[in-house]
């Protein structure tokens, strides 16, 4: 299997447990892996039969600019759950980090995978 990523995205979003911080955007940096076998549309150079990053960066901005989460536990594991599903993903890898968030500190976060590594689906089991 292979590894499409999208490093460095730059979210703006509310999060976080108390009201004062609710009222707030924060800025967040995500990094996103995501396993998926792209040798058929390497092979044929066929942009049809691999993901579309540009797709999944948009579902991606759209889903933090419109949630609010307490944690940041809770939007690694709903980005995580959505790639899954509706992208039809066997694996992610997701990275959220919160620059800033302690001084001293350059950022801090959290990394999830979810799926299975080697698992095929539909997406992924194009011949």
């Amino acid at each position: 299997m292979d590894i499409i990523y999208l490093h460095g995205i730059a979210v703006n979003c509310a999060i976080g447990v108390d009201a004062w911080e609710k009222q707030l955007t924060r800025r967040l940096v995500l990094d996103i892996d995501m396993r998926i076998d792209v040798q058929q549309a390497a092979a044929r150079d066929s942009f049809d039969e691999v993901l579309n990053y540009s797709e999944v960066f948009a579902r991606i901005k759209k889903m933090t600019r419109e949630s609010s989460y307490n944690l940041i536990e809770s939007m690694a594991e709903g980005i995580a759950q959505m790639l899954l599903g509706e992208f039809e993903l066997p694996w992610v890898r997701v990275r959220v980090r919160k620059p800033g968030a302690l001084g001293g500190v350059s950022d801090v976060g959290v990394v999830i995978e979810r799926g299975a590594p080697g698992k095929k689906t539909a997406h992924t089991a194009q011949a």
